[in-house]
């Protein structure tokens, strides 16, 4: 057991689980299995008694009650006498052989039902006595009724079968007796039987209980005592208790035994993290910065920073101070120099001084001139830029020349190309007069008026020929005008654009000169007064030389302060 416990606790909980929901299924299983069992069991019993002692019972009545029925059916027939003889003969019958049907109904089935041997004897001797002794009495009375002799049947019934029939009638109530006897045994068969297998299902369900109750709690053990222990533990550590790791006892291979492996491994590290930060605080704190970065503890995953943290903080606070160690002592060396210098300063001021004067005067002479050539410079500036505007005005016109004689060129080739029209039109006029004079010469005396008209048209052609070409000569001439005067004034265009350009050119320089002469009165204006700064300066440097050594003086002991306080930190030797 102690070795199925150990297992037991080093199972996964999901195994536990499955474990012992397995048992409680199983148990179930089993105990339905044994209350089916018995109920299949009780029903066997109740269906067996039902089919044997009861039935038997029921049976056993179809037995003894046709013995009455007859009877009774031979007693109407005593009562109403021989009237109506015959018709109460055949109900007779009819009664008999109905009766005598359920009797061997029953006989048959109590045969094959009836469990007891006695029951069985006793059977057979109602079966024997029934078909012999009691068949042969009735069958007597019966005869007797047959041949109407109603006396003699009654009195052989009285006398025989009466007493017959009710000796079968005690066998029958014996035997009913003892099968009630069996039926009575049978029922208390079952009773017990049902009795057993509900105290039997009861154990069963007890036992399965228990088994369930136990299994359970063990789970429930195995998993709620280290989670409780884990909830106090993680509690603690909530409240900044890192010792509670002794808390957490659970060891296990399971989940949980894994997770309070963690658990305590984690509270350890951050105990040992806790005191680590806190006694390197601590030193620091102290002014100890001499701690080697080796000697900090290997933080792991995330807490990996915090030793980068601290290395870098003694780093820095040791380059830092070793900074300010460094310059104390240059500023108490500077403090020195500002002494010496503030000394050469002050001896210096005085010549700065009237040499200050000196450069006032220089500089308002120079102011004057500058003043003066500015003026000049302006209206120059002024009379180059009236002389670009009326430039500016000349090569516009020059512009408009140049416009129409490219119109006048644009003319003349519209005439040439209309002369050219004109001497085709004489051309043709000169063949129609051709023609006409050889249709007149045709015609004869009748074409000689044509003919005049031929001729003079012929004249008329040729002139025009003869002048269109004088035209087109004169034209051809005007055009090389034209274009010797275009090309003239194209070159006179040129060189009023580069007339203008240089004026232009000129304007911008004596612009820039007129500036420049303004600027330089500006800038000597801004240069006497820088000088007159550099005097007031002058005079302040004198009394910062002084007030410069005090503060050198007392920089010095400044720097000699702040010396001490780094000396109370013990930085890291390198």
């Amino acid at each position: 057991m102690k070795k199925f416990n150990e297992k037991f606790k080093n199972w996964p909980i999901k195994k536990k689980l499955l474990y012992s929901h397995g048992i409680i299924i199983v148990s179930t299983f089993i105990l339905i299995v044994v209350l089916l069992c018995s109920m299949k069991f009780m029903e066997s019993r109740l269906v067996k008694l039902y089919e044997g002692p009861t039935t038997n019972i029921k049976y056993s009545s179809q037995l003894y009650y046709p013995q009455i029925d007859i009877q009774r059916a031979l007693n109407r027939v005593f009562a109403e006498g021989t009237e109506n003889l015959d018709q109460n003969y055949s109900k007779l019958e009819e009664t008999i052989n109905s009766n005598l049907a359920l009797m061997d109904e029953a006989y048959a089935v109590l045969k094959d039902n009836l469990i007891s041997e006695d029951n069985k004897v006793l059977l057979e001797e109602i079966n024997e006595k029934l078909a012999n002794e009691v068949t042969e009495h009735r069958e007597k009375v019966l005869e007797y009724l047959k041949q109407g002799d109603m006396d003699a049947a009654s009195e052989y019934n009285n006398e025989y079968y009466k007493p017959a029939v009710d000796d079968i009638k005690a066998q029958i109530n014996e035997l009913e007796v003892l099968i009630q006897e069996t039926a009575a045994e049978y029922r208390q068969s079952a009773t017990i039987t049902a009795l057993v297998m509900i105290a039997l299902g009861v154990v069963m369900l007890i036992v399965i209980t228990a088994i369930a109750v136990t299994v359970a709690a063990k789970v429930t053990a195995a998993v709620s005592v280290p989670v409780k222990e884990l909830t106090d533990a993680a509690e603690l550590m909530y409240s900044g208790d890192m010792s509670a790791a002794k808390l957490v006892l659970y060891e296990s291979e399971d989940e949980l035994g894994v997770l309070s492996e963690a658990m305590r491994g984690t509270m350890k590290n951050l105990d040992a993290y806790v005191k680590e930060i806190s006694e390197n605080l601590t030193q620091i704190a102290k002014g100890d910065l001499t701690k080697d970065f080796n000697e900090i503890t290997d933080f792991l995953g995330d807490f990996a920073s915090i030793k980068e943290s601290f290395v870098y903080i003694l780093k820095e606070f040791n380059i830092t101070l070793t900074q300010i160690q460094e310059a104390s002592r240059q500023v108490d060396t500077g403090s020195e120099e500002i002494a010496h210098a503030a000394t050469d300063l002050s001896e210096g001021t005085g010549e700065q001084a009237s040499a200050v004067e000196e450069l006032t005067a220089t500089i308002n002479t120079v102011s004057e001139m500058a003043a003066n050539s500015a003026k000049q410079t302006e209206a120059a500036y002024d009379d180059a830029l009236q002389s670009v505007e009326t430039a500016e005005k000349e090569r516009a016109q020059m512009q408009e020349l140049q416009d129409e004689m490219h119109h006048i060129k644009e003319i003349s080739g519209e005439i040439e190309a209309i002369i050219i029209t004109i001497e085709e039109i004489a051309s043709q006029t000169s063949l129609l007069a051709l023609n006409a004079s050889i249709e007149a010469a045709r015609a004869g005396d009748a074409g000689k008026g044509f003919a005049v008209v031929a001729d003079q048209i012929g004249k008329l052609a040729t002139d025009s020929a003869q002048a269109v070409v004088n035209t087109k000569e004169l034209i051809g001439k005007t055009v090389e005008e034209i274009e010797k005067g275009d090309k003239i004034t194209e070159e006179t265009a040129v060189a009023f654009e580069n007339i203008i350009a240089e004026m232009q050119n000129f304007a911008a320089t004596a612009k820039g000169v007129n500036e420049n002469a303004g600027s330089q009165a500006k800038v000597l204006e801004q240069v006497e007064a820088g000088i007159e700064q550099i005097s007031v300066v002058t005079q302040q440097n004198a009394a910062a030389s002084q007030e410069c050594s005090a503060i050198s003086e007392e920089l010095a002991a400044r720097a000699t302060e702040l010396d001490s306080l780094v000396e109370k930190f013990v930085l890291h030797k390198k």
